[in-house]
């Protein structure tokens, strides 16, 4: 019986430690502050369109070795974020487990119940978040304004 007892115990330290790094290996640990004074990793092509499917932002930007998506977009555009209840945050200074989510770019915003704004990586929609998305020099992205029935 006091053997028994043993392996529970042992059993439950290994699957708590499995479990943290899991969580580990899944969170955004990226870095908001992108030193941008070397020179750009790469380029990337930018669109952004509205709810009535108009293209708002055209543009081709340049990334740096340790820049995300977020870093990117937040970099180049006024951003506004969710926070813990899922509401509006200019500052976007809440981080969820998977990092970020933007609720708002520039003049395009989602309210996140009925429409949210959704990445598409070379006409591929992502299945990361904006924190977790790496950028390849040549990547087409896009993000749409789509409700949440479509």
């Amino acid at each position: 019986m006091i053997i028994k007892n043993h392996i529970k115990i042992i059993i439950s330290f290994v699957l708590i430690a499995i479990l943290a790094i899991t969580i580990y290996l899944i969170s955004d640990r990226s870095d908001d502050d992108v030193n941008t004074g070397g020179e750009p990793q790469g380029e990337i092509y930018f669109e952004l369109y509205d709810e009535f499917q108009t293209l708002v932002i055209d543009e081709t930007l340049s990334f740096y070795e340790e820049d995300n998506l977020f870093t990117l977009l937040n970099r180049n555009y006024d951003l506004v974020c969710a926070n813990g209840d899922y509401e509006p945050d200019d500052s976007c200074s809440y981080r969820f487990l998977y990092g970020r989510i933007i609720l708002g770019i520039e003049e395009v915003d989602s309210d996140w119940y009925s429409t949210v704004l959704s990445v598409y990586i070379n006409d591929n929609l992502s299945t990361k978040g904006v924190s977790l998305t790496e950028l390849s020099n040549g990547d087409n992205i896009t993000i749409r304004k789509s409700h949440i029935n479509e």
